[in-house]
């Protein structure tokens, strides 16, 4: 698991634990797949029901992060 001190970039293709502005903030631990300066492509079941990827704008993210062991995605 990639170190919290490394770059976000660093990160793509591991587990993050992201806060996302979608009407309302909510937390989602899904794959991180790509990074550039308009925002995140995110994968997993939390962004998208199927498990698809979803593009976040940069302004829609509040924090990321390297997932952690201990996290647990919300009910």
């Amino acid at each position: 698991m990639p170190a919290s001190g490394k770059s976000p970039e660093e990160w793509i293709g591991q587990q993050v634990l992201v806060e996302v502005l979608g009407g309302r903030v909510y937390q989602v631990i899904v794959r991180l797949d790509g990074i550039n300066d308009w925002g995140v492509v995110l994968t997993g079941e939390g962004v998208d029901p199927g498990g698809g990827s979803v593009f976040f704008p940069w302004r829609h993210v509040m924090a990321m992060r390297p997932a952690r062991p201990e996290d647990k995605p919300p009910d």
